[in-house]
């Protein structure tokens, strides 16, 4: 018997097909992964051009340290 989820791109309660899923439509899924695609695309763009200084910055806007910020945004 599968538990109901929560999805993770809109926040709609649905009952899963199976264990793995994580979105309760292929519309949430595709909006998913365009978002995570412009995220990836906007942190290339900015990663090799960020002083120390401006990535800590970033990160305290976040309330995330430093290393937190750079693992998060895999910007190492």
């Amino acid at each position: 018997m599968n538990k109901s989820k929560e999805c993770e791109n809109c926040g709609k309660t649905f009952v899963p097909t199976n264990s793995r899923s994580l979105y309760c439509c292929p519309t949430c899924r595709e909006e998913s992964k365009k978002r995570m695609k412009a995220q990836r695309e906007r942190m290339e763009k900015t990663k090799n051009n960020l002083t120390i200084n401006e990535i800590n910055a970033l990160a305290l806007a976040e309330h995330l340290s430093y290393g937190q910020y750079v693992a998060k945004y895999h910007l190492y």
